[in-house]
């Protein structure tokens, strides 16, 4: 199905035209796209209730996809009050079990696990089939996105967003955003959103509400699973940036203006080791 890889919003009339660019070309590393888990007690007992669970989530050590050097491109300009979306042919699942240990005799129940994953990525050859849309992508998608996510402004010290906004002329590399969230070193790139993709046809399979508190707690819990897809090496990530064009003579009605940027992070925290980390989902990203 058709998997939002980047999405960008260029929000307001008085704004210029922006530019978003993803590239795995310049990346020697083998493109790998890796699973997320949560484990924890009673997780669907909670969202039956209509709370939302205590969870933390990581990203699986290893790949469900890739291993060579695959190559993705998606590059576009967005005028004000328009929206664009890079995608690509995938095939997600949603995974939820129960798990037990047993040694010999002695069994121990472990709890539930959860598992958010990518498990075949459509290409012709290295090539990942895939492409960029106009607007945004399919409302529930995301409604299930945002409701799982908040919005939050971009700082990163030592780059043109080191004041939260870019002016005209000013773009910002894919690799310092990765690595402005990924204080862990967990090698957490592009993060697929999985969950807010299967959110709603699991509340059907749930028989849950649509509307209701229920449905509305594993929409939220699930939204905030990401998936990865990093070059294979915590020193090499994929390439890309993000810009501000201001006022470009091709567009009509944009202007010369900074634009402050915000990004979709999960409202549960990722944990690598002992560290604790904000993943940006679905990299949907506003210029205001």
């Amino acid at each position: 199905m058709k998997t939002p890889v980047l999405v960008a919003l260029n929000k307001y009339s008085y704004s210029g035209t922006v530019t978003v660019s993803i590239n795995t070309y310049y990346t020697d590393s083998s493109i790998s796209v890796y699973p997320t888990f949560s484990v924890g007690d009673n997780i669907l007992s909670q969202i039956l209730d209509g709370q939302w669970p205590s969870a933390t989530l990581w990203k699986g050590s290893g790949r469900s996809w890739g291993g060579d050097t695959y190559r993705y491109v998606c590059s576009t300009y967005v005028a004000p009050e328009e929206a664009a979306w890079c995608w690509m042919w995938a095939r997600p699942f949603y995974v939820v079990y129960n798990v037990t240990y047993c040694f010999m005799a002695a069994c121990e129940d472990a709890g539930e696990e959860y598992m958010a994953v990518i498990t075949n990525v459509k290409s012709d050859g290295l090539y990942i089939s895939g492409s960029v849309g106009f607007g945004l992508p399919p409302e529930t998608i995301m409604n299930a996105l945002l409701s799982g996510t908040e919005s939050n402004i971009v700082f990163i010290s030592n780059t043109p967003l080191a004041d939260g906004d870019l002016d005209p002329g000013e773009f910002v590399d894919l690799r310092d955003i990765f690595r402005s969230y990924d204080t862990c070193g967990a090698d957490f790139e592009i993060g697929i959103p999985i969950g807010a993709m299967l959110a709603v046809p699991a509340c059907a399979a749930l028989g849950l509400p649509t509307g209701g508190a229920a449905c509305a707690a594993l929409t939220a819990f699930m939204s905030s699973f990401a998936v990865t897809i990093s070059a294979e090496s915590p020193s090499v990530t994929v390439y890309g940036n993000i810009g501000n064009l201001g006022d470009t003579p091709s567009i009509e009605n944009d202007v010369n203006v900074f634009e402050y940027v915000y990004m979709a992070e999960s409202r549960y925290k990722y944990v690598y080791g002992d560290c604790e980390y904000n993943v940006p989902v679905g990299m949907v990203i506003e210029f205001r």
